[in-house]
């Protein structure tokens, strides 16, 4: 598990296949703080609008495993819901 996981879980934005991928398509390094920063997505309850917020990592294979652990997870759900939306099919034509 990842030092942002829980916080990602919590607050970034999510559709019926898990959290959204981060809005950049590699980590991106910070020179000024020394870290791999991921963006995301989310709401903000307060204001009722979106807005975008940036996880920094120490290391960037903690970013690059978040992000392919997202990824990974959002690919599994959708192989899943295409697998119900075949049963479902299968089910109505029997």
């Amino acid at each position: 598990m990842g030092e942002w996981d829980s916080y990602i879980d919590a607050v970034c934005e999510v559709d019926q296949f898990g959290t959204l991928p981060p809005l950049n398509k590699s980590p991106e390094y910070d020179a000024d703080a020394e870290t791999w920063d991921l963006y995301f997505e989310y709401s903000d309850p307060m204001t009722g609008g979106n807005d975008m917020v940036g996880l920094p990592f120490l290391e960037q294979a903690d970013a690059v495993a978040t992000q392919q652990r997202i990824l990974s997870n959002r690919l599994e759900a959708q192989k899943e819901h295409e697998q119900q939306k075949a049963k479902k099919a299968l089910d109505k034509q029997a």
